[in-house]
């Protein structure tokens, strides 16, 4: 069966990027200076979830800056290192930023 039924959209980062809680899509989201996210479309009624894979394409660490209300699972990211890709997820329980929780991980090959 189908998980997700959610469209991949793929996106050149600026220094700016809201996510919007009633866009269903899955980001892929590719990097190449710090960036700041920010919220939009909160529902009290409605969770969503986000998925967003997040690459540097750069040759240098990049800032990573984040509504200071979310919660987090685990601990929140400053920056992301060159060439690294990584997962952030945001779920949204509420109207407000301090509804939103959020885990961040960084992608391995395995070894």
């Amino acid at each position: 069966g189908v998980l997700n039924n959610s469209l991949l959209t793929t996106i050149t980062g600026n220094t700016n990027y809201i996510i919007d809680f009633e866009d269903k899509s899955t980001i892929k989201l590719y990097l190449y200076s710090n960036i700041n996210f920010t919220t939009t479309n909160l529902s009290s009624t409605e969770s969503s979830v986000i998925t967003i894979l997040i690459e540097n394409s750069g040759i240098t660490s990049f800032d990573l800056t984040f509504p200071s209300e979310w919660l987090w699972i685990g601990y929140k990211p400053t920056q992301i290192d060159s060439f690294d890709k990584s997962i952030l997820t945001v779920q949204n329980f509420g109207i407000n930023d301090s509804d939103v929780v959020s885990s961040y991980v960084i992608l391995t090959n395995g070894e």
